[in-house]
């Protein structure tokens, strides 16, 4: 876990608006099965119209509001998990270049291209 907070600490404020994003979209299914008992008993029930529609207006805006933090979400772990790629390839370049001629000698340069290109 060290390690991981480690990698991720130079994009906190892309791992934060992540964490936002989930919020939105767990709050917004988490209030949705009590929206709809609420238009049930009290819209359709007690024949309240201004209510429903104001419901019917929230869950519209609830709805708008999830696609976009989805939208969001999924930029933000795109992009984040080509960071930390990048990164994790650039400290393996970065030690490959410390490493002694013998190394190389032993080591085939098909098994390190292999080690850079696969995830």
């Amino acid at each position: 876990m060290n390690r991981l907070a480690q990698m991720l600490w130079p994009y906190r404020g892309k791992c934060l608006l992540a964490v936002l994003t989930v919020g939105v979209q767990v709050g917004y299914y988490l209030v949705l099965p009590l929206a709809y008992q609420q238009i049930f008993d009290r819209g359709i029930a007690d024949k309240d119209s201004v209510f429903l529609w104001q419901l019917l207006g929230a869950l519209a805006f609830g709805f708008v509001a999830v696609t976009i933090a989805d939208l969001v979400l999924g930029y933000l772990a795109a992009s984040l998990g080509s960071a930390i790629v990048n990164d994790l390839r650039l400290a393996m370049f970065q030690r490959l270049q410390g490493l002694s001629d013998g190394f190389f000698a032993r080591t085939a340069p098909g098994d390190l291209l292999s080690r850079f290109s696969n995830d």
